[in-house]
């Protein structure tokens, strides 16, 4: 009867490689979607960064003559700040002069570490009016 009533105490072999093996495998899942959470975060703030410097350019390009403009298109570089944080940012305008108006399509480009297509933005410099579509 003594035999029968033995307590057991502490844990088997078994069930601590079971409990580790479950940690483990936790710890790596958590792990690995951090890296990925902060690599979105990154890919966030890139885009914001570009999205604000095409707007600040497309709003400074529209402000100006048409004369003042060409000159300045030529003369487009990245700001400091999108320089520093995106990596070999390039910027391109295109002025388009169709029937619908004339419009400027700027486009930003940089090293995402895969291929992606570059953000545009496009401004209105001078829209064809509703009375004189053809």
């Amino acid at each position: 009867m003594n035999r029968n009533t033995k307590r057991r105490r502490g844990f088997t072999l078994i069930e601590l490689l079971v409990t580790g093996t479950l940690i483990a495998s936790g710890l790596a899942v958590v792990g690995k979607l951090s890296v990925l959470h902060g690599r979105m975060w990154q890919q966030t703030r890139h885009e914001r960064v570009a999205i604000e410097e095409l707007s600040n350019h497309l709003e400074r390009l529209t402000a100006l003559s048409p004369a003042e403009r060409t000159a300045a298109i030529e003369r487009l570089e990245p700001s400091p700040l999108a320089a520093a944080t995106l990596a070999e940012v390039s910027l391109v305008v295109d002025t388009i002069d169709d029937s619908a108006g004339n419009r400027l399509v700027m486009r930003i480009d940089w090293n995402r570490g895969h291929p992606a297509e570059p953000l545009t933005l496009v401004a209105w410099v001078e829209p064809v009016q509703p009375d004189e579509v053809p």
